[in-house]
């Protein structure tokens, strides 16, 4: 009965993390699905502290973000933001910090994050097959979007209302792949980020078979992020796809790499805009603009920021994480975010090169995961600013999975000594 009750909570739990990570595009009428679920999980640590559940993760990144969103308040009631979206982020940091503690206390085996890689690979794999759907204008794909986006309230409706019969097609200026997601820049960051996973689960006890049906999962994603038309999204998938590979399969990998190299010279390829669309323009003049006016705001705005003042200027926001960063908590916000930042950035990075030659550590595939998501955010806006509870599930799941992994470790150590 005990067992039982076990997979429950840990169904539970898992449901709300998968509706955290995707509940931002989700819509009930006009309304979302983050306001009742901030009381759950609100309910659920509540629940955890009277049962004494003692948390395995250490807060540092919690009270350091919890700083974070004091001063954000502050700053918006100095710089001009006023409540301009503030209840609503102040929502998304909530359900950020609650669900790394929920899953600190609650997360207790392995075999609970591998049961949740998966549930993340079904859902990556049937968004890539909407989004590939998509691309072919088929109208189930867009009942489908429609179902997790109110067109009233979604900006980019309007996109898939004026949709002409052939314009979904590479090198066409309206191509729009949205999948469930309200924008195509959403679904970059979701497919690059979780597709990472398909290359680390056992889909089959055949060895061979298993790697067949991953490397199908991965060719997937690749061909969904060339319809979503994410650079960065596409180029940090590619690199990680590299770099998985290499550690698996050293000179495959580099026999591959040598002799694609050959056959685009010899073959003489034009990977230009007719062929894979704007992924061949590496130039962007739009952001150099907001670059360099993001810049020159912040130095201005340097004590408190001002989101709202910026956009009045480009009518966009700053596409990178560290100006973002001062726009929406001022100086001190701004230093407090890049601190969790790069603290997140260098544990993930660390867990990669320490376990580099360890092919099936679960830790591994959050920490390229999480990876993944905090770099797009050099070149697009949502981030741990806007309050991305997908960073933070990542965040807490690549830590405890380390620990799970290094206790192993030495479990393993102290039985070979005994043994010797």
């Amino acid at each position: 009965m005990v067992k039982v009750q076990s997979h429950k909570n840990t169904a539970f739990i898992l449901t709300l993390l998968c509706v955290a990570l995707i509940g931002a595009t989700i819509s009930i009428g006009q309304y979302g699905v983050y306001v009742p679920l901030i009381v759950l999980l609100c309910i659920r640590y509540i629940y955890d502290i009277i049962n004494r559940r003692k948390g395995l993760l250490p807060l540092e990144d919690v009270y350091l973000y919890a700083i974070y969103v004091v001063i954000f308040y502050i700053c918006t009631l100095i710089n001009g933001d006023g409540a301009n979206g503030r209840n609503s982020l102040l929502i998304n940091y909530g359900i950020c910090l609650l669900s790394f503690l929920v899953i600190s206390k609650e997360i207790r085996s392995e075999g609970t994050m591998k049961r949740f890689i998966r549930i993340l690979i079904c859902i990556v794999i049937i968004n890539c097959i909407i989004t590939i759907m998509q691309y072919y204008n088929n109208p189930l794909s867009w009942s489908v979007w429609y179902f997790f986006n109110d067109a009233k309230t979604t900006s980019t409706a309007y996109l898939v209302n004026n949709m002409n019969s052939g314009s979904q097609l590479l090198g066409k200026s309206k191509i729009f792949c949205p999948g469930i997601f309200p924008s195509v820049v959403n679904n970059g960051y979701f497919v690059a980020s979780l597709g990472v996973f398909c290359f680390y689960p056992q889909f089959s006890k055949n060895r061979y078979l298993g790697r067949i049906i991953s490397a199908l999962l991965v060719l997937t994603i690749l061909v969904t992020l060339m319809m979503i038309q994410q650079r960065m999204a596409f180029f940090l998938f590619i690199i990680v796809t590299c770099v998985i590979n290499y550690k698996r399969h050293k000179v495959a990998t580099v026999f591959t790499i040598i002799l694609a190299a050959i056959a685009f010279e010899l073959v003489d390829m034009q990977f230009d805009e007719s062929v894979i669309g704007r992924l061949a323009d590496t130039e962007d003049k739009i952001r150099a603009t907001l670059y360099e006016t993001g810049i020159e705001y912040v130095t201005t705005h340097l004590l408190v920021g001002g989101r709202a003042g910026y956009e009045r200027i480009n009518e966009h926001s700053a596409h990178n994480i560290f100006l973002n960063a001062i726009m929406y908590g001022g100086l001190f916000g701004g230093i407090v975010i890049i601190a969790i930042y790069f603290r997140m950035c260098y544990k993930a990075v660390r867990i990669i090169v320490l376990q580099f030659n360890h092919r099936r550590n679960v830790s591994v595939a959050f920490a390229y995961s999480l990876l993944t998501y905090n770099l797009i955010s050099l070149t697009h806006n949502s981030s741990l600013l806007t309050g991305d509870p997908i960073i933070w599930i990542l965040y807490a799941m690549m830590l405890v999975a380390q620990k799970y992994e290094v206790a192993k470790s030495k479990t393993r150590i102290a039985m070979d000594n005994r043994l010797c």
